[in-house]
């Protein structure tokens, strides 16, 4: 009988034991798209989550959520994590990429030039156009004009484009007009370099 009863004692303190340790992680779930767009340098409006736990239910506002930086663009990993009562932990991940609006115009363009306008030959060289990391519709142009040490830098607004006057070999080059068309794979920019007009047009490679 003794043995009966430390037989069922044993087995009850097992029970105890194994039922109260909670080794489950909680569910940690994305509300929208796990990959996703966003504007540099905008307001990053947070599509949403949940988490649930077997023991603890609704956790929701236990997640701990990582930083996006929107002043630099690039992909990025937003971590979504939460831990239950137990100190199991859940989690999950979004991708965002923040992108520059200017990118439709990043890359290289076939260029030719007059200067001075109208009276100079007409120049052919290769242009890069480079999107800035920091600042939404901000671009660079690695050698305006085949000026291979100049790097001009411009603003995208709609269908023109405001440029920096920068000087070149101590002249100042300073554009007076720039308009895009051919869905912005044709630009056209009128400048003015150590006194005299010039004329560039450039026509975005494939």
């Amino acid at each position: 009988m003794r043995k009966i009863i430390l037989s069922v004692l044993v087995l009850s303190l097992i029970g105890i034991f194994s039922c109260g340790k909670d080794e489950t992680a909680p569910k940690v779930m994305l509300k929208g798209d796990a990959q996703i767009d966003h504007v540099l340098n905008s307001e990053f409006i947070e599509p949403g989550f949940a988490a649930f736990d077997n023991e603890d239910g609704d956790i929701t506002a236990n997640v701990v959520v990582s930083n996006l930086d929107i002043d630099k663009s690039g992909k990025q990993i937003i971590n979504y994590t939460v831990t239950d009562t137990e100190g199991n932990e859940g989690k999950i991940s979004r991708e965002v990429t923040v992108f520059n609006e200017a990118i439709i115009i990043e890359g290289y363009w076939s260029g030719e030039y007059i200067y001075p306008y109208p009276s100079g030959n007409k120049v052919t060289y290769n242009e890069n156009i480079s999107t800035s990391e920091t600042k939404n519709m901000d671009v660079v142009f690695t050698h305006f004009g085949d000026n291979t040490d100049s790097k001009v830098k411009a603003t995208l607004i709609n269908n023109t484009m405001s440029f920096e006057d920068i000087t070149i070999n101590g002249k100042v080059l300073s554009v007076t007009n720039t308009t895009l068309s051919n869905e912005k794979k044709r630009i056209t920019i009128e400048y003015t370099f150590d006194g005299q007009n010039g004329v560039l047009v450039l026509v975005k490679n494939n």
